[in-house]
């Protein structure tokens, strides 16, 4: 657990500071428009979904520990670039990024459940909470540094030299059970389809994957441009928006803690009608003026539930899907999850050409609580 906590500290701050510090960069430095932001957001997307496809599989062959270690120094050589000033660059380099960002995170939580057979309710708390911790400490840090260094470059440089940290603790973890060798393509390709063709034709795990995947990746519009319309449209500095970032991440922590006491004792199906609609609000009240105060609120509330209902979301799938398909299931949910993002983020690149961020929040709010009522038709598991 140590190793795995040690790398999950190292490379949380990492993800959390890019989360914040890409899209400051991207439009202030770079000159970009949120339009072409988000559409940098979506190659990003397009990348988790072939990560998703080729590294999971190569990760459950070759084993999670060598590739995630590997996909570490990948992260540490494209920050390396982006800090040596290979800024227009990021259009080749984003889809690269989402892929091993998003493997090493795969990676890191089916070590996670490797640790201990005997308490792996106490392994995933850790790892979740030093993940959320490093969501509150990053955004602040992040943005103090680009200030005392005069721009993002060398928070880039310091991000690649912390994923090269992460990447040699990861090195050190023991072998792990999952790897089982390479059986040659053919064969490597028929399993893989073999286990989305079954996980494709579950019906009613199906029915909610759809509207789960399509509510998050309506509601990432707003954390897609919550950072440029904070500090472009609402007066905030670079900083004040890392300090926001941090509230909303504690928040996150809270709610999910919390949501751990919960989750036996409710109904998820209402939990995910109440949620979504709740957060879809969150994104209406961000719309509907330009209040720095309400925007604000709306955010962390938004930031806050977002996260509480990804245990909900995992417990249902769970149930739905049924031990033999589990596995599939989440892959399934996963890809799905990416596509709906990349589409979506694209749409919304197009858009911002024509609409303010304001609207767009607005829009994605009313779109979020749409979705929210598809789930009263889906049949309550618990």
């Amino acid at each position: 657990m140590t190793v795995v906590a040690l790398t999950a500290l190292i490379f949380g701050f990492v993800t959390a500071a890019l989360e914040v510090v890409l899209p400051l960069w991207a439009t202030k430095e770079l000159g970009y428009s949120a339009g072409q932001w988000a559409q940098l957001r979506s190659l990003r997307m397009w990348g988790v979904a072939g990560g998703v496809i080729i590294l999971g599989a190569i990760s459950d062959r070759f084993g999670q520990r060598t590739v995630g270690a590997v996909c570490l120094l990948g992260v540490a050589v494209l920050l390396g670039l982006l800090g040596l000033g290979q800024g227009r660059g990021i259009w080749l380099l984003m889809p690269f990024l989402g892929a091993l960002i998003s493997t090493v995170f795969v990676n890191l939580n089916t070590l996670t459940q490797q640790v201990s057979e005997a308490r792996p309710g106490l392994a995933n708390t850790i790892y979740r909470s030093i993940g959320a911790g490093m969501g509150i400490a990053a955004p602040i840090a992040a943005t103090i540094l680009a200030v005392l260094w005069g721009g993002y470059n060398g928070v880039f440089l310091l991000m690649g030299a912390l994923s090269l940290a992460a990447a040699l603790a990861l090195f050190f973890y023991p072998d792990e059970l999952t790897a089982t060798g390479w059986n040659g393509l053919r064969a490597e390709v028929r399993v893989l389809h073999q286990g989305y063709v079954t996980a494709l034709r579950r019906r009613e795990m199906m029915r909610l994957l759809h509207p789960v995947s399509a509510w998050y990746a309506v509601m990432a519009g707003v954390g897609a441009f919550a950072a440029i319309r904070f500090t472009r449209e609402l007066g905030q500095s670079d900083q004040e928006f890392g300090v926001l970032s941090a509230i909303a991440a504690g928040a996150g922590l809270l709610a999910t803690l919390g949501g751990g006491f919960m989750l036996d004792r409710v109904s998820l199906r209402r939990l995910h009608i109440v949620g979504c609609a709740a957060g879809s609000t969150c994104a209406v009240l961000m719309g509907i003026g330009d209040s720095l105060l309400l925007s604000g609120i709306g955010f962390v509330v938004l930031s806050a539930l977002s996260l509480a209902l990804v245990g909900g979301s995992s417990m249902w799938l769970s149930r739905v899907a049924g031990p033999n398909l589990q596995g599939a299931g989440f892959t399934v949910f996963k890809i799905l999850s990416a596509f709906y993002v990349a589409v979506i983020m694209a749409l919304l690149g197009v858009l911002e050409q024509w609409m303010s961020l304001r609207a767009i929040f607005l829009g994605v709010g009313l779109c979020g609580l749409g979705l929210s009522l598809l789930f009263v038709w889906l049949d309550d598991s618990d």
